[in-house]
């Protein structure tokens, strides 16, 4: 492996003097040495963490929940479970009331954050907001 690729693999920036080609692994732009150093076979991904090496930790991602926000029909004392019916792990669901409309409620702990309900939401009234570190451990996400 040329010192330009391992300097890219690693995320540091080659000398000024190299140029922006340097910049770039062989064979990153589809040229004819595109296949030159594809050695570990037809899966092999340029980025891949080299044998030994830790990868490199990125910063971490809060995980999200789906929320009902004010514009939610059903709040509103509209029949609509678009959001319940599209939920794959059955995260929102719709809990009853007496004399009005069952009212929708998230099961933080089953909620995957996908974002599915949000695409079928008639009035976009969910949001993804995160969940905070002391929520998660009072338990409830």
């Amino acid at each position: 492996m040329d010192t330009a690729r391992r300097a890219w693999l690693f995320g540091r920036r080659p000398a000024a003097a190299q140029g922006a080609a340097a910049a770039r692994p062989a064979g990153a732009d589809g040229g004819a040495d595109a296949g030159a150093d594809a050695g570990a076979g037809a899966g092999a991904d340029a980025r891949a963490v080299p044998e030994g090496a830790a990868p490199a930790a990125g910063p971490a991602v809060p995980r999200q929940v789906a929320r009902p926000q004010p514009g939610c029909l059903a709040l509103r004392g509209i029949d609509c479970r678009l959001c319940a019916d599209s939920c794959e792990p059955r995260a929102l669901r719709f809990r009853p009331r007496q004399g009005g409309m069952p009212l929708p409620v998230v099961i933080e702990a089953d909620c995957s954050g996908c974002g599915d309900c949000l695409a079928v939401c008639p009035t976009a009234a969910l949001l993804l907001v995160p969940v905070t570190a002391a929520a998660a451990a009072a338990g409830r996400a």
